[in-house]
């Protein structure tokens, strides 16, 4: 049936999509929606195609058409929050996000919408928004989350000593801003310059 030709491409293109092969996953996702169109979730694994591909207004596209039909309310908003953030729509970003974030029940993606907020009230200049998205994005990720705020250029300078999470200190290392366990901070301030 075609509905069922239709879930059998769905399933490769999701597959594809969790191999990190957009480029596949969107060609067998557009063949799943030509075959049904009516099926909530093509749209939205073809949205998050789009999203890792560049093609931000293609997924905007997409996810508008999902309504509320698709159990992946979550994955949707994450997505379309990412979307906005990417076209330069702050405020709908900061709307998407929370609306994910009201979806994800079960706290799956917590982390990423925690990051994603912070790094929009940047943009928008909502220092204290930033701060505490980002602290509690520090306190459910750890160490983890440390390397991805290194990377993420716009937070720096954004940390000081009165607002790093519990746990952990603010250390200035030349023009870096640091956000470490106490117990580097010793090894920090003892290192040799290379």
């Amino acid at each position: 049936t075609r509905r069922g030709d239709a879930r059998r491409l769905e399933a490769a293109g999701v597959a594809a999509l969790e191999r990190g092969d957009p480029a596949r996953a969107w060609q067998f996702l557009s063949l799943a929606v030509e075959l049904n169109p009516s099926l909530p979730d093509l749209h939205v694994h073809l949205g998050c195609a789009c999203f890792d591909l560049g093609r931000y207004a293609d997924a905007l596209d997409h996810f508008a058409r999902v309504g509320d039909w698709s159990p992946l309310q979550d994955i949707l908003h994450l997505h379309r929050g990412a979307a906005l953030y990417k076209l330069r729509r702050f405020p709908e970003a900061l709307d998407a996000f929370a609306a994910a974030l009201a979806a994800d029940t079960q706290g799956e993606y917590t982390t990423w919408i925690r990051f994603f907020q912070g790094r929009t009230h940047v943009a928008l200049g909502h220092r204290a928004e930033a701060r505490e998205a980002l602290r509690q994005f520090v306190e459910l990720e750890g160490d983890v989350a440390l390397g991805r705020l290194r990377q993420a250029r716009e937070l720096l300078g954004l940390a000081v000593p009165d607002t790093a999470p519990h746990g952990f200190q603010v250390v200035r290392d030349g023009p870096t801003t640091l956000v470490v366990r106490p117990e580097y901070v010793q090894a920090l301030r003892e290192r040799k310059p290379p």
